[in-house]
């Protein structure tokens, strides 16, 4: 069981320290000219489609008994 524990601990330092260190690739992958979409996309101005609200119900007035 102590193996296990300082394994996990050593492995465990070894990612860290790999995540800490400069690598050279950059994060994104490269783009190919060819093939990457452009960035901004026009879109035509659509207003968004929200469907008609039904008219609110006005609450039950109680009616005064005479």
């Amino acid at each position: 069981m102590e193996y296990f524990r300082s394994h996990s601990i050593d492995s465990l330092a070894l990612t860290t320290s790999y995540l800490l260190t400069d690598k050279p690739e950059p994060i994104e992958p490269p783009q190919h000219p060819e093939t990457t979409p452009p960035q901004e996309i026009p879109t035509p101005l659509i207003p968004p489609v929200t469907p008609p609200m039904p008219p609110p119900v006005p609450p039950p007035v109680p009616q005064p008994s005479n």
